[in-house]
């Protein structure tokens, strides 16, 4: 529930991630598989935000728009991998 309220009211981020943060000190495995999940989900949409906002910054260039959306997708892709093997670490 908190990251769904993250994903659609981006101005309460700076509340949750602490909160996040604090959760993943917790004895439960699966709060904190939880907290970790969640943190990404929110991480990803934050970032696709950004990413969107700087292609339509750079609209003009239909070349330097091709080179964002590779360079985005590649970082995306590498960041979820990082974000997938700290989940399983913690499992």
């Amino acid at each position: 529930m908190i990251g769904e309220i993250g994903l659609k009211n981006t101005e309460f981020l700076p509340d949750i991630v602490p909160v996040l943060i604090d959760v993943l000190d917790d004895d439960t495995p699966a709060v904190v598989r939880q907290a970790i999940l969640c943190g990404i989900r929110l991480f990803r949409s934050t970032l696709e935000k950004i990413a969107i906002q700087v292609i339509c910054f750079f609209l003009n260039s239909e070349q330097l728009l091709v080179q964002l959306i590779s360079v985005g997708t590649i970082l995306m892709m590498d960041v979820i991998v990082i974000m997938q093997v700290l989940v399983l670490c913690c499992v």
